[in-house]
């Protein structure tokens, strides 16, 4: 019999959403790597009870499933998936275990404190993948920018390299509302962790990009989703290395925004063609260096072709065609032009 916790009680709206993006991007996650690596493992340092009472899936269910979808995917190049779950709390821990029971053959389950479990994935599970997942929760502030580096930095050292992503969800304003309260060691350990300056980080809205600029160094990415319930303010970060995934989470927060009723609870970023018209104003630019900087700076392929869409119609954006015929509606802006697959270039300027 489940035993009774907090995780009984259906996601909040911001749970929901999180969880929600997760999903999409999973979806998008599991067609790509399936083609590319052998292996691949996901890890869930913070797992819960795996579902809630409602029937709403947690991360532990979420990532199964799409482990499971991996394996069935017809000319899939990878044939080894494995969900690697973590549960500190007694009662979770066993809800979990009963939550996961239709996934016994790819999921294996810990009770450990979470550091300690990504320390022992670092060192016995990420060797024996390509690739690694991780998704992040965690109920305090205990993870640090140097946890993330560890992770990165341990997955390149190994001779086959395994590929890491991570996805990491923050309660923001909670954080920013005791910034300056010498008191919480977590706290202050966290400021410090992420550079966060007490006197101009005046916004959670300015904190979440304190955080994920700190993040975005060392070759990495980050790129964050925003949201508002009430008065609190949470984040979630998606970290990694390609760029491709970069745009296949951000393509997945946009499908999130589209599809929620209650739109209130996304704090979306300035406005995208008011930023792009100033960095095009201090210099032209290309159309493939222009996908690593909308990526690079928060905004989706949808909000940057939009944003070049109306500079062009009514400020006068120009683009100059260097190699290929002129065309009123062609942008040439993707991955496949990022990473020379296809080589049309286009220089923009005013």
């Amino acid at each position: 019999m489940a035993v009774q916790n907090f995780f009984d009680n259906k996601p909040k709206d911001h749970t929901r959403l999180k969880l929600q993006v997760l999903d999409k991007y999973l979806q998008a996650y599991s067609e790509i790597m399936s083609r590319v690596f052998n292996s691949i493992a996901f890890i869930d340092p913070y797992a819960g009870a795996g579902k809630y009472l409602d029937g709403s899936e947690g991360s532990p269910i979420i990532m199964c499933r799409h482990a499971s979808h991996i394996l069935e995917i017809e000319g899939a190049k990878c044939k080894k998936v494995k969900y690697f779950g973590n549960e500190f709390d007694i009662n979770n821990y066993e809800n979990l275990k009963q939550s996961l029971q239709p996934y016994a053959k790819i999921s294996n389950i810990t009770q450990k404190d979470a550091k300690d479990f990504i320390k022992q994935c670092l060192e016995k599970v990420c060797p024996r993948y390509s690739s690694s997942f991780f998704f992040v929760d965690p109920f305090n502030y205990s993870f640090l920018k140097e946890d993330i580096e560890q992770i990165f930095n341990v997955c390149e050292s190994y001779f086959h390299k395994c590929q890491a992503e991570v996805v990491l969800f923050l309660p923001a304003s909670n954080v920013y509302r005791f910034k300056s309260n010498t008191e919480y060691k977590a706290i202050n350990d966290f400021i410090n962790s992420y550079n966060i300056c007490v006197d101009e980080d005046t916004s959670p809205k300015k904190f979440i990009e304190r955080v994920r600029k700190a993040i975005q160094e060392n070759g990495k990415y980050c790129v964050s989703m925003e949201l508002k319930a009430g008065t609190n303010t949470y984040a979630l970060f998606f970290i990694g290395k390609n760029l491709y995934g970069v745009e296949k989470f951000l393509e997945a927060r946009d499908k999130c925004q589209d599809e929620d009723i209650t739109r209130s609870l996304f704090i979306l970023p300035d406005t995208t063609e008011g930023i792009l018209a100033e960095r095009i104003k201090q210099q032209e630019i290309t159309n493939k260096e222009l996908y690593e900087w909308a990526l690079s700076n928060n905004f989706s392929k949808k909000q940057l072709m939009n944003a070049l869409k109306l500079l062009e119609e009514k400020y006068g954006l120009k683009k100059d065609f260097k190699n290929c015929s002129p065309s009123s509606r062609a942008y040439y802006i993707s991955y496949d032009y990022y990473v020379g697959k296809k080589t049309q270039e286009v220089v923009f300027h005013f």
